[in-house]
């Protein structure tokens, strides 16, 4: 599970706050992310390239590694990962009447029989709380974490807190006002990641009883609709820094 939140993060899967204008499948002028290619500092380059049906997402393809997507009534519904055509992961995703998102499972088909599930519940107060359990047939359900999304005017989470034994972990997230690369991309919005809202996130900073543990800085150039072309990235982890710069493309 750990490879594919990964890749998932490096491909930038986000969801933003369309409008129903956005969001119109007979809309033919909606601007779409077709290819982005990361470079990173020692020069590995990787490109992954998009197919949409309309404005649903279909695939996104990175050398060997290929993620599809599945729709049921215009919700994404199911993402399975494929490596050389095979099919290792997959993630199903389960909506209310709302059509908010309300569980989350993500399964390892060499071992299906161990899972991740992940419920949400919204409170009154717009904040969101996510419960994560291991789950491994014949045993009982194993809660592994709990953590409370803080969501901003725009829709876009602000800040997580993640409640662990050993203190609680708080993330922190600053946006440009600018369009997200997959702002028309129908209802990729309801996945409720933190890198996934109507704007870009420019900066997020994580620490643990007030000391500092990672930190990602952007820095966004855009093309004449307010799209980014480029996106040019820090990422600070304890001692070790990275950094990758990503030029994107529309069709």
């Amino acid at each position: 599970m750990k490879k594919i939140a990964l890749v998932f993060s490096a491909l930038i899967l986000i969801l933003t706050s369309c409008s129903s204008d956005d969001e119109n499948n007979s809309n033919q002028n909606l601007i779409l992310l077709k290819k982005s290619i990361s470079t990173g500092l020692s020069g590995n380059v990787r490109t992954t390239d998009y197919v949409y049906d309309g404005n649903k997402i279909v695939s996104a393809t990175t050398g060997a590694l290929k993620f599809n997507y599945y729709y049921t009534n215009d919700l994404i519904t199911k993402i399975e990962a494929s490596y050389n055509q095979v099919v290792s992961d997959r993630i199903l995703f389960l909506y209310d009447n709302s059509q908010k998102l309300i569980e989350k499972t993500s399964v390892n088909l060499a071992d299906p029989e161990f899972l991740i599930k992940e419920k949400y519940e919204y409170n009154f107060d717009g904040t969101i709380d996510l419960s994560v359990y291991r789950i491994n047939t014949g045993v009982q359900d194993e809660l592994i974490e709990n953590i409370k999304y803080f969501i901003g005017n725009n829709q876009e989470i602000i800040k997580k807190e993640n409640y662990r034994t050993t203190g609680i972990e708080i993330t922190n997230y600053e946006y440009d006002n600018k369009n997200n690369i997959f702002k028309n991309v129908l209802n990729l919005k309801k996945l409720l990641r933190f890198d996934s809202n109507v704007f870009n996130c420019i900066s997020y900073q994580t620490s643990v009883s007030g000391v500092v543990s990672s930190s990602t800085t952007s820095q966004f150039t855009y093309n004449s609709d307010g799209f980014p072309i480029t996106n040019s990235s820090t990422v600070v982890n304890g001692s070790s820094t990275d950094a990758f710069t990503i030029q994107h493309f529309y069709e």
